[in-house]
């Protein structure tokens, strides 16, 4: 279901939801909420509202600093490149929050096809490419390609490796995601997807 309305609830027959604008006004939709059912909601590209309710919930940010629930359920957060620009550039995703992530149930996905190494290649398992630290200087300096400070929840993506800093680029690199209450992350709240190869449930056939 297409949404361009400011604040919309899935009602409980209806299992997908995007925010869309409104191609005649140009404003976006802004608040989206899900039902008991396994939703999936893609926001749009501006700061958004998302709750997922109940169920296992897919939940896509987009671009924006978008504030996201997943609610009661296995849910996970999807990180991907809609238009398949095969690199990573912030502007598609903005800084998310996640208000109630959950390390024993919840998942974060990420697009293997923009979450590249140093190299420019794919990364394939993510045990290997995660670091987790204590403060934004040990996170510059990681040679990890996704790194978390477990002191404030935030999530990075590194992608120049153990080089100091971030990437300085137009990607901006760097944090993507606020996991708030800093949960006890591992590799195992982590999937890598390719859409390319192993699609994921769309909430419309033209995306």
């Amino acid at each position: 279901m297409y949404l361009n309305l400011d604040f919309y609830q899935l009602s409980n027959n209806v299992e997908n939801l995007l925010l869309d604008r409104n191609h005649s006004t140009g404003e976006y939709a802004l608040d989206g909420f899900g039902n008991v059912r396994d939703n999936i909601i893609q926001s749009n590209d501006v700061a958004n509202f998302i709750d997922g309710d109940d169920g296992d919930d897919t939940i896509e940010g987009a671009a924006g600093n978008d504030i996201l629930y997943g609610g009661v359920g296995n849910d996970s957060f999807l990180y991907r490149d809609l238009d398949l620009h095969f690199s990573f550039d912030r502007r598609n995703f903005g800084i998310d929050k996640i208000e109630d992530f959950d390390e024993t149930e919840d998942t974060i996905l990420l697009d293997q096809n923009l979450f590249l190494n140093e190299n420019g290649f794919f990364i394939s398992n993510i045990s290997s490419e995660l670091k987790i630290v204590n403060n934004i200087n040990q996170a510059m300096n990681s040679n990890a390609v996704i790194v978390y400070n477990q002191n404030n929840g935030v999530l990075y993506y590194n992608a120049n490796g153990s080089a100091p800093g971030f990437a300085s680029n137009s990607r901006g690199d760097g944090a993507f995601i606020i996991l708030d209450s800093a949960p006890s992350i591992t590799n195992a709240n982590f999937d890598l997807v390719d859409p390319l190869v192993n699609p994921i449930r769309d909430l419309c056939p033209e995306i």
